[in-house]
Protein backbone atom coordinates (compact mmCIF):
# COMPACT_ATOMS: atom_id res chain seq x y z
CA UNK A 1 0.00 0.00 0.00
CA UNK A 2 2.75 2.43 1.37
CA UNK A 3 4.73 1.48 -2.17
CA UNK A 4 2.07 2.20 -4.37
CA UNK A 5 1.38 5.49 -2.79
CA UNK A 6 5.14 6.74 -3.07
CA UNK A 7 5.06 5.34 -6.81
CA UNK A 8 1.94 7.52 -7.69
CA UNK A 9 3.34 10.64 -5.68
CA UNK A 10 6.50 10.18 -7.92
CA UNK A 11 4.82 10.12 -11.42
CA UNK A 12 3.85 14.06 -11.65
CA UNK A 13 7.49 14.55 -9.90
CA UNK A 14 9.47 12.92 -12.96
CA UNK A 15 7.02 14.07 -15.86
CA UNK A 16 7.74 17.00 -14.74
CA UNK A 17 11.55 16.39 -14.83
CA UNK A 18 11.51 15.60 -18.12
CA UNK A 19 9.84 18.35 -19.36
CA UNK A 20 11.45 21.11 -17.85
CA UNK A 21 14.95 19.15 -18.21
CA UNK A 22 14.56 18.41 -21.68
CA UNK A 23 16.08 20.59 -24.53
CA UNK A 24 14.24 23.99 -24.97
CA UNK A 25 16.59 24.89 -27.86
CA UNK A 26 17.93 26.46 -30.33
CA UNK A 27 15.31 24.47 -32.54
CA UNK A 28 16.11 22.87 -35.86
CA UNK A 29 13.70 24.46 -38.53
CA UNK A 30 13.83 23.37 -41.73
CA UNK A 31 13.69 25.29 -45.68
CA UNK A 32 13.87 23.57 -49.01
CA UNK A 33 13.62 25.10 -52.68
CA UNK A 34 10.14 26.20 -52.38
CA UNK A 35 10.23 29.94 -53.79
CA UNK A 36 9.68 32.24 -52.68
CA UNK A 37 7.82 31.02 -49.35
CA UNK A 38 11.76 30.02 -48.33
CA UNK A 39 14.15 29.26 -50.48
CA UNK A 40 18.65 28.92 -50.16
CA UNK A 41 20.30 32.30 -51.05
CA UNK A 42 23.34 32.23 -53.07
CA UNK A 43 25.38 32.06 -49.82
CA UNK A 44 23.10 29.26 -48.72
CA UNK A 45 21.47 30.69 -45.79
CA UNK A 46 17.63 31.00 -45.66
CA UNK A 47 15.41 33.35 -47.89
CA UNK A 48 11.48 33.99 -48.61
CA UNK A 49 8.43 35.09 -47.32
CA UNK A 50 7.70 32.24 -44.95
CA UNK A 51 11.16 32.57 -43.28
CA UNK A 52 11.27 36.47 -42.52
CA UNK A 53 7.48 35.88 -41.63
CA UNK A 54 7.94 32.92 -39.06
CA UNK A 55 12.02 34.56 -38.37
CA UNK A 56 9.75 37.41 -36.79
CA UNK A 57 7.33 35.63 -34.76
CA UNK A 58 9.64 33.26 -33.33
CA UNK A 59 11.91 36.17 -32.18
CA UNK A 60 9.12 37.81 -30.79
CA UNK A 61 8.23 34.66 -29.05
CA UNK A 62 11.88 34.32 -27.37
CA UNK A 63 12.48 31.50 -29.49
CA UNK A 64 15.59 30.64 -30.37
CA UNK A 65 15.85 28.80 -34.29
CA UNK A 66 18.58 27.53 -36.39
CA UNK A 67 17.71 27.05 -39.88
CA UNK A 68 18.90 23.83 -41.84
CA UNK A 69 18.59 23.19 -45.63
CA UNK A 70 16.69 20.03 -46.26
CA UNK A 71 16.66 18.94 -49.67
CA UNK A 72 14.07 16.21 -49.02
CA UNK A 73 10.50 16.95 -48.73
CA UNK A 74 9.03 18.42 -45.06
CA UNK A 75 7.46 15.15 -44.17
CA UNK A 76 10.57 13.35 -44.40
CA UNK A 77 12.55 15.56 -42.53
CA UNK A 78 9.97 16.28 -39.54
CA UNK A 79 10.04 12.17 -39.32
CA UNK A 80 13.24 11.41 -39.03
CA UNK A 81 13.72 13.64 -36.46
CA UNK A 82 16.31 15.94 -38.93
CA UNK A 83 14.09 19.17 -37.98
CA UNK A 84 12.06 20.26 -35.29
CA UNK A 85 9.81 22.64 -37.28
CA UNK A 86 8.81 23.52 -40.65
CA UNK A 87 7.60 26.96 -41.46
CA UNK A 88 4.54 25.78 -43.57
CA UNK A 89 3.14 22.64 -44.03
CA UNK A 90 0.13 21.50 -45.83
CA UNK A 91 -2.92 20.74 -43.68
CA UNK A 92 -3.49 16.93 -44.37
CA UNK A 93 -5.38 14.73 -41.99
CA UNK A 94 -3.26 12.13 -42.40
CA UNK A 95 0.08 13.84 -41.65
CA UNK A 96 -1.02 14.89 -38.22
CA UNK A 97 -0.70 11.11 -37.38
CA UNK A 98 3.16 11.31 -37.66
CA UNK A 99 3.79 15.51 -36.47
CA UNK A 100 2.19 17.96 -35.25
CA UNK A 101 0.61 20.79 -37.31
CA UNK A 102 -0.75 24.31 -35.43
CA UNK A 103 -3.83 26.39 -36.94
CA UNK A 104 -3.20 27.99 -40.11
CA UNK A 105 -1.78 31.13 -40.89
CA UNK A 106 -1.74 31.34 -44.50
CA UNK A 107 -4.14 29.96 -47.54
CA UNK A 108 -3.17 29.19 -51.03
CA UNK A 109 -5.88 28.50 -54.07
CA UNK A 110 -4.59 26.15 -56.98
CA UNK A 111 -6.43 25.90 -60.62
CA UNK A 112 -6.26 23.75 -63.23
CA UNK A 113 -4.35 24.90 -66.51
CA UNK A 114 -4.88 23.23 -70.08
CA UNK A 115 -4.60 24.12 -73.61
CA UNK A 116 -7.70 26.12 -75.51
CA UNK A 117 -10.42 23.57 -76.68
CA UNK A 118 -8.73 20.58 -74.20
CA UNK A 119 -12.01 18.04 -72.84
CA UNK A 120 -12.47 19.31 -69.49
CA UNK A 121 -10.91 17.06 -66.56
CA UNK A 122 -13.31 15.17 -64.80
CA UNK A 123 -12.92 13.19 -61.35
CA UNK A 124 -12.54 9.71 -63.87
CA UNK A 125 -10.09 10.99 -65.93
CA UNK A 126 -6.49 9.09 -66.35
CA UNK A 127 -4.47 12.01 -68.24
CA UNK A 128 -0.80 12.80 -67.16
CA UNK A 129 -1.05 16.37 -65.40
CA UNK A 130 1.98 17.62 -64.45
CA UNK A 131 3.04 19.97 -61.16
CA UNK A 132 6.43 21.80 -60.33
CA UNK A 133 7.32 21.74 -56.79
CA UNK A 134 6.16 20.34 -53.01
CA UNK A 135 4.12 17.56 -52.26
CA UNK A 136 1.09 19.44 -51.85
CA UNK A 137 0.14 19.89 -55.50
CA UNK A 138 0.23 16.06 -56.08
CA UNK A 139 -2.21 15.59 -53.29
CA UNK A 140 -4.36 17.75 -54.69
CA UNK A 141 -4.18 15.81 -58.34
CA UNK A 142 -5.25 12.56 -56.66
CA UNK A 143 -7.30 13.99 -54.53
CA UNK A 144 -9.53 15.68 -57.48
CA UNK A 145 -8.60 13.33 -60.17
CA UNK A 146 -7.54 9.98 -58.46
CA UNK A 147 -7.17 7.80 -61.83
CA UNK A 148 -5.10 10.62 -63.01
CA UNK A 149 -1.06 10.28 -62.54
CA UNK A 150 1.09 13.04 -61.50
CA UNK A 151 4.36 14.29 -63.16
CA UNK A 152 6.79 16.23 -61.99
CA UNK A 153 8.46 18.59 -64.00
CA UNK A 154 11.66 20.88 -63.37
CA UNK A 155 9.88 24.22 -63.27
CA UNK A 156 7.19 26.30 -64.24
CA UNK A 157 8.22 27.33 -67.61
CA UNK A 158 8.80 23.93 -69.07
CA UNK A 159 5.17 23.19 -67.12
CA UNK A 160 3.27 25.82 -69.50
CA UNK A 161 5.22 24.17 -72.33
CA UNK A 162 4.36 20.63 -71.75
CA UNK A 163 0.71 21.48 -71.37
CA UNK A 164 0.90 23.93 -73.95
CA UNK A 165 2.23 21.52 -76.64
CA UNK A 166 -0.19 18.91 -75.06
CA UNK A 167 2.63 16.19 -73.87
CA UNK A 168 0.61 16.73 -70.46
CA UNK A 169 -2.82 16.82 -70.96
CA UNK A 170 -2.81 19.83 -67.96
CA UNK A 171 -0.90 21.51 -65.16
CA UNK A 172 -1.76 22.38 -61.46
CA UNK A 173 -0.59 25.72 -61.15
CA UNK A 174 -0.68 28.06 -57.25
CA UNK A 175 -2.61 31.21 -57.78
CA UNK A 176 0.40 33.52 -58.46
CA UNK A 177 1.95 30.90 -61.11
CA UNK A 178 -1.51 30.54 -62.85
CA UNK A 179 -1.05 34.51 -63.51
CA UNK A 180 1.77 34.59 -64.79
CA UNK A 181 1.51 31.04 -66.60
CA UNK A 182 -1.66 32.63 -68.76
CA UNK A 183 0.82 35.36 -70.54
CA UNK A 184 3.22 33.19 -70.97
CA UNK A 185 4.26 32.86 -74.83
CA UNK A 186 5.75 29.15 -75.27
CA UNK A 187 7.98 28.93 -78.59
CA UNK A 188 6.61 25.22 -79.55
CA UNK A 189 2.76 26.37 -79.72
CA UNK A 190 3.02 30.40 -80.83
CA UNK A 191 0.07 32.22 -79.88
CA UNK A 192 -1.14 29.68 -77.82
CA UNK A 193 -2.16 30.31 -74.18
CA UNK A 194 -3.68 28.75 -71.71
CA UNK A 195 -7.04 28.59 -69.90
CA UNK A 196 -7.69 27.96 -66.23
CA UNK A 197 -10.43 26.85 -64.34
CA UNK A 198 -11.04 26.23 -61.09
CA UNK A 199 -11.62 22.98 -59.12
CA UNK A 200 -13.87 22.01 -56.40
CA UNK A 201 -11.44 21.51 -53.36
CA UNK A 202 -8.13 22.56 -54.44
CA UNK A 203 -7.62 25.34 -51.37
CA UNK A 204 -5.42 23.82 -48.76
CA UNK A 205 -4.79 25.66 -45.79
CA UNK A 206 -1.05 25.98 -44.04
CA UNK A 207 0.13 25.86 -40.39
CA UNK A 208 3.53 26.12 -38.98
CA UNK A 209 4.49 21.57 -38.45
CA UNK A 210 6.56 20.39 -35.46
CA UNK A 211 7.54 17.39 -33.95
CA UNK A 212 6.42 16.92 -30.20
CA UNK A 213 9.37 17.97 -28.80
CA UNK A 214 8.71 21.39 -30.96
CA UNK A 215 4.41 21.24 -30.06
CA UNK A 216 4.10 24.74 -28.30
CA UNK A 217 6.41 26.39 -29.88
CA UNK A 218 4.95 26.16 -33.25
CA UNK A 219 1.77 26.76 -31.77
CA UNK A 220 3.15 30.45 -29.94
CA UNK A 221 4.90 30.92 -33.68
CA UNK A 222 1.68 31.01 -34.87
CA UNK A 223 -0.09 33.25 -32.52
CA UNK A 224 2.58 35.49 -33.30
CA UNK A 225 1.89 35.39 -36.74
CA UNK A 226 -1.21 36.72 -35.95
CA UNK A 227 -0.45 39.36 -34.58
CA UNK A 228 2.01 40.25 -37.19
CA UNK A 229 -0.57 40.13 -39.62
CA UNK A 230 -2.89 42.74 -37.56
CA UNK A 231 0.36 44.55 -37.39
CA UNK A 232 0.45 44.67 -41.30
CA UNK A 233 4.39 43.08 -41.29
CA UNK A 234 2.48 40.03 -42.88
CA UNK A 235 0.58 41.45 -45.90
CA UNK A 236 3.90 43.59 -46.58
CA UNK A 237 6.06 40.68 -46.50
CA UNK A 238 4.01 38.83 -48.46
CA UNK A 239 3.28 41.45 -50.94
CA UNK A 240 7.11 42.32 -51.38
CA UNK A 241 7.48 38.25 -52.74
CA UNK A 242 4.57 38.91 -54.73
CA UNK A 243 2.49 36.57 -53.05
CA UNK A 244 -1.14 36.80 -54.17
CA UNK A 245 -3.33 39.95 -53.79
CA UNK A 246 -2.67 42.17 -50.60
CA UNK A 247 -6.05 43.16 -50.80
CA UNK A 248 -7.47 39.58 -50.57
CA UNK A 249 -4.85 39.05 -47.81
CA UNK A 250 -6.02 41.81 -45.67
CA UNK A 251 -9.53 40.72 -46.02
CA UNK A 252 -8.82 37.28 -45.14
CA UNK A 253 -7.22 38.05 -42.28
CA UNK A 254 -9.75 40.40 -41.16
CA UNK A 255 -12.41 38.01 -41.60
CA UNK A 256 -10.74 35.31 -39.63
CA UNK A 257 -10.19 37.69 -36.60
CA UNK A 258 -13.53 38.84 -36.26
CA UNK A 259 -14.45 34.83 -36.77
CA UNK A 260 -12.24 33.46 -34.30
CA UNK A 261 -12.84 36.49 -32.03
CA UNK A 262 -16.74 35.80 -31.98
CA UNK A 263 -15.92 31.99 -31.59
CA UNK A 264 -13.57 32.37 -29.00
CA UNK A 265 -16.71 34.23 -26.81
CA UNK A 266 -19.46 32.56 -27.70
CA UNK A 267 -17.45 29.30 -26.25
CA UNK A 268 -16.56 31.07 -23.47
CA UNK A 269 -20.08 32.00 -22.64
CA UNK A 270 -21.47 28.56 -22.83
CA UNK A 271 -18.71 26.85 -21.22
CA UNK A 272 -18.04 29.05 -17.94
CA UNK A 273 -20.73 30.48 -16.50
CA UNK A 274 -19.01 31.77 -13.16
CA UNK A 275 -19.71 34.82 -11.80
CA UNK A 276 -21.92 37.29 -13.39
CA UNK A 277 -19.38 39.88 -13.80
CA UNK A 278 -16.89 37.66 -16.22
CA UNK A 279 -20.00 37.49 -17.78
CA UNK A 280 -21.03 40.49 -18.22
CA UNK A 281 -17.41 41.24 -19.48
CA UNK A 282 -17.78 38.53 -21.90
CA UNK A 283 -21.09 39.76 -23.48
CA UNK A 284 -19.89 43.29 -23.97
CA UNK A 285 -16.55 41.37 -26.19
CA UNK A 286 -19.02 39.39 -28.25
CA UNK A 287 -21.15 42.44 -28.67
CA UNK A 288 -18.58 44.10 -30.03
CA UNK A 289 -17.29 41.30 -32.11
CA UNK A 290 -20.98 40.84 -33.62
CA UNK A 291 -21.10 45.05 -34.18
CA UNK A 292 -18.30 44.11 -36.31
CA UNK A 293 -19.51 41.64 -38.59
CA UNK A 294 -22.71 43.19 -38.68
CA UNK A 295 -20.72 46.81 -39.87
CA UNK A 296 -18.67 45.02 -42.36
CA UNK A 297 -22.00 43.01 -43.72
CA UNK A 298 -23.55 46.80 -43.62
CA UNK A 299 -20.78 48.36 -45.94
CA UNK A 300 -20.62 45.52 -48.11
CA UNK A 301 -24.53 45.54 -48.76
CA UNK A 302 -24.44 49.72 -49.69
CA UNK A 303 -21.19 48.92 -51.87
CA UNK A 304 -23.86 46.62 -53.79
CA UNK A 305 -26.49 48.60 -53.76
CA UNK A 306 -24.71 51.56 -54.93
CA UNK A 307 -23.41 49.86 -57.55
CA UNK A 308 -26.69 47.76 -58.77
CA UNK A 309 -27.85 52.23 -58.63
CA UNK A 310 -25.13 52.97 -61.02
CA UNK A 311 -25.75 50.06 -63.62
CA UNK A 312 -29.16 51.33 -63.99
CA UNK A 313 -28.55 55.25 -63.93
CA UNK A 314 -26.65 53.97 -67.02
CA UNK A 315 -27.94 52.91 -70.63
CA UNK A 316 -25.28 50.73 -70.65
CA UNK A 317 -24.27 47.32 -70.06
CA UNK A 318 -21.78 47.20 -67.68
CA UNK A 319 -19.44 43.54 -67.53
CA UNK A 320 -16.41 42.54 -64.88
CA UNK A 321 -14.34 39.95 -66.57
CA UNK A 322 -11.73 37.63 -64.50
CA UNK A 323 -9.16 36.93 -67.01
CA UNK A 324 -7.93 33.74 -64.48
CA UNK A 325 -11.08 32.11 -64.13
CA UNK A 326 -13.05 33.24 -67.02
CA UNK A 327 -16.01 34.06 -65.10
CA UNK A 328 -17.78 37.01 -66.00
CA UNK A 329 -20.87 38.94 -64.42
CA UNK A 330 -23.45 41.69 -66.42
CA UNK A 331 -25.37 43.94 -65.44
CA UNK A 332 -29.22 43.97 -65.35
CA UNK A 333 -29.81 46.34 -68.74
CA UNK A 334 -28.26 42.28 -70.46
CA UNK A 335 -32.15 41.42 -70.23
CA UNK A 336 -33.54 44.15 -71.82
CA UNK A 337 -31.12 45.24 -74.65
CA UNK A 338 -30.64 41.85 -75.84
CA UNK A 339 -33.16 39.72 -74.60
CA UNK A 340 -31.99 36.76 -72.19
CA UNK A 341 -33.31 35.85 -69.10
CA UNK A 342 -31.00 36.05 -66.02
CA UNK A 343 -30.70 31.99 -66.09
CA UNK A 344 -29.66 32.22 -69.59
CA UNK A 345 -26.74 34.41 -69.34
CA UNK A 346 -23.88 32.83 -69.21
CA UNK A 347 -20.87 32.77 -66.31
CA UNK A 348 -18.19 33.04 -68.45
CA UNK A 349 -16.42 35.21 -71.24
CA UNK A 350 -17.15 32.10 -73.78
CA UNK A 351 -20.63 32.42 -73.01
CA UNK A 352 -20.09 36.05 -75.12
CA UNK A 353 -17.78 35.36 -77.61
CA UNK A 354 -20.01 32.59 -79.03
CA UNK A 355 -22.52 34.88 -79.33
CA UNK A 356 -20.16 37.17 -81.08
CA UNK A 357 -20.69 37.19 -85.42
CA UNK A 358 -18.44 34.37 -86.81
CA UNK A 359 -17.15 37.35 -89.15
CA UNK A 360 -15.84 39.81 -85.96
CA UNK A 361 -15.13 36.61 -83.19
CA UNK A 362 -11.93 35.83 -84.13
CA UNK A 363 -10.92 39.84 -84.43
CA UNK A 364 -12.22 40.94 -80.95
CA UNK A 365 -10.76 37.90 -79.06
CA UNK A 366 -6.85 38.91 -80.47
CA UNK A 367 -7.77 42.44 -79.81
CA UNK A 368 -8.56 41.64 -76.56
CA UNK A 369 -5.42 38.95 -75.58
CA UNK A 370 -3.25 41.53 -77.35
CA UNK A 371 -3.89 44.74 -75.21
CA UNK A 372 -3.76 42.20 -72.39
CA UNK A 373 -0.23 40.52 -73.95
CA UNK A 374 0.91 44.62 -74.15
CA UNK A 375 0.39 45.54 -70.85
CA UNK A 376 -2.85 48.13 -71.67
CA UNK A 377 -5.00 50.12 -69.80
CA UNK A 378 -7.97 50.31 -71.65
CA UNK A 379 -9.29 48.07 -74.56
CA UNK A 380 -12.34 49.07 -76.77
CA UNK A 381 -13.76 47.61 -80.31
CA UNK A 382 -17.03 47.34 -82.24
CA UNK A 383 -18.78 43.34 -83.00
CA UNK A 384 -21.90 42.70 -83.94
CA UNK A 385 -23.86 40.66 -81.22
CA UNK A 386 -26.65 38.38 -81.48
CA UNK A 387 -29.60 38.80 -79.88
CA UNK A 388 -31.86 36.57 -78.12
CA UNK A 389 -34.38 36.51 -81.08
CA UNK A 390 -31.33 35.18 -83.49
CA UNK A 391 -30.93 38.85 -85.13
CA UNK A 392 -27.15 40.87 -84.25
CA UNK A 393 -27.34 44.61 -82.91
CA UNK A 394 -23.83 46.51 -83.40
CA UNK A 395 -22.23 47.46 -80.24
CA UNK A 396 -19.46 49.41 -79.22
CA UNK A 397 -17.46 48.07 -76.62
CA UNK A 398 -14.63 49.55 -74.32
CA UNK A 399 -13.31 47.82 -71.22
CA UNK A 400 -10.52 49.41 -67.98
CA UNK A 401 -7.82 46.88 -67.42
CA UNK A 402 -6.83 46.25 -63.88
CA UNK A 403 -3.15 44.82 -63.48
CA UNK A 404 -1.17 43.39 -60.29
CA UNK A 405 2.28 44.96 -59.25
CA UNK A 406 4.07 42.17 -61.92
CA UNK A 407 1.65 43.37 -64.52
CA UNK A 408 0.07 40.27 -64.81
CA UNK A 409 -3.89 40.97 -65.47
CA UNK A 410 -6.62 40.79 -62.69
CA UNK A 411 -9.95 42.19 -63.78
CA UNK A 412 -11.06 43.84 -66.90
CA UNK A 413 -14.55 46.24 -66.34
CA UNK A 414 -16.71 47.21 -69.54
CA UNK A 415 -19.01 48.71 -70.72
Amino acid sequence: MIGSAVVAGLVPIIWLVIQFSAPRGPFLIGFADSSPYHFPAPDGGPRGAAYEIVSEAARRAKIELKWVYCPEDSEAALRTGKVDLWPMVGDFPDRRKFFHISDPWIGGDYFILARPGATRLTSDSTAEIGYTIGSVRARLIKKAFPLATPVKVNDLTTLVAEVCTGRLAAGIFEAGESREALVTQVPDCPGTRLRAYPISGLRVDFGVAATKRARSSADRIQEEIQVLALEGFLLSTLAEYSIFDVGDIAATYSLIQLQERQRILEWGMGALGLAFAVTLVLCWFLYRAKHAVARADAEKTESVVRYALATRATNDIIWDWNPLTGAMTWSELMQSLFGYSTAEIGAYMAWRNERIHPDDRERVINTMNRALADGRATWSTQYRFRRKTGKYAWVMDRGCIVYDEAKNPLRVVGR
